[in-house]
């Protein structure tokens, strides 16, 4: 449906408090026609949903039609309650300013892969205390991450890719991380504990994940790990971590280092609550 929006003393005025959810660029937010002036604070489209939770904001130009502290200002008095953004379409220098100086304790964060820098993986820490979701965006069509063959990498982020296991080490209600272009490196994996115990789904490669068959061992190990840890005896507890990794102990036999489908799956069966995986093929559920 078409709206047209009209200025006027009744239509400044409106609250439409059932709004939640807002999908509109910043040209049209604070500058509804393109010959006029950006609207004087207090008066963008934003001051009509003083209940918005969700904004899909985009920018296709690589600067702000508006001057960032505005942007700021103008959310922070019209829509205090935003805490979950979608930068679609949005270049990389305006999604970082989006993050670090707009909008405080957001708990959702959607971004184009493509985009991913330092400074932006800096940026969502700023929001540490209260991300539960982090999932960036691929160029190929969504139904292609579902498939038997492995993907082509094209990581471009691949040698700052420590830099973003930042982000389950420090945020700790993370629940949702998809990185589906990013192949992690188990050694930076490894490094440090994720602190996000409660994470429920992970969507990401794996640096040597380089066949089906080595993904859906680890996958395999996981399930069988989890299974065990989640069974329960007549009169006992649950198993604990020690007992469900002794299955994928009985896989190592005499190896001289340890695969990297096991070193995957016990740091899988770390996330109690994990309840889907993509490693490149195919999602697998606990």
């Amino acid at each position: 449906m078409d709206v047209a929006l009209l200025s006027g003393s009744t239509f400044d005025s409106f609250k439409h408090t059932g709004v939640t959810t807002l999908l509109a660029p910043v040209k049209q937010v604070f500058k509804s026609d393109p010959e006029s002036k950006p609207s004087p604070l207090g008066s963008s489209l934003l001051v009509h949903f003083p209940n918005l939770a969700k904004w899909h904001i985009y920018n296709l130009e690589t600067t702000l039609v508006v001057p960032l502290m505005q942007v700021k200002a103008e959310a922070k008095m019209c829509c205090p309650k935003v805490n979950q953004i979608d930068t679609f379409r949005t270049e990389r220098p305006i999604v970082h300013d989006i993050l670090a100086n707009v909008f405080h304790n957001l708990i959702s964060v959607a971004f184009a892969y493509k985009e991913i820098s330092e400074d932006i993986t800096l940026a969502l820490l700023f929001h540490r205390a209260t991300l539960f979701n982090i999932t960036t965006y691929t160029d190929r069509d969504e139904n292609l991450t579902e498939r038997d063959d492995i993907p082509p990498a094209n990581d471009h982020f691949q040698a700052s890719g420590r830099a973003l296991q930042l982000l389950p080490r420090y945020c700790p209600n993370l629940e949702v991380f998809v990185f589906e272009c990013h192949e992690m490196d188990m050694d930076h994996v490894e490094e440090e504990e994720w602190i996000c115990k409660g994470i429920q789904h992970l969507r990401a490669r794996i640096r040597g994940f380089d066949t089906k068959e080595k993904i859906s061992k680890a996958l395999q190990l996981w399930k069988e790990g989890r299974k065990k840890k989640n069974s329960k005896i007549e009169g006992e507890e649950c198993m604990d971590e020690d007992e469900a990794d002794q299955t994928i102990d009985s896989h190592l036999a005499e190896a001289k280092e340890i695969p990297i489908e096991i070193r995957v799956a016990r740091h899988l069966l770390k996330f109690d609550d994990l309840d889907t995986v993509w490693l490149g093929t195919r999602t697998c559920c606990a």
